[in-house]
């Protein structure tokens, strides 16, 4: 891995962790994750466990 990669990657999950909480504290009622990688989100966060509608489509 490159330098610098791994502290990235960390600093991503924790940027979109953050930025959903603060969307259902302002009214988010689902979320759609689109990508692999994120799949386990909604059963990570406390804030999605409860009145989120949770979507994962598959391709």
């Amino acid at each position: 891995m490159a330098p610098g990669s791994t502290e990235a990657v960390v600093a991503r999950a924790r940027f979109i962790d953050e930025d959903i909480k603060t969307c259902k504290q302002n009214g988010l009622e689902q979320l759609v994750i689109l990508g692999a990688g994120y799949d386990c989100r909604p059963y990570r966060l406390e804030e999605l466990k409860k009145g989120t509608q949770n979507h994962q489509p598959r391709a």
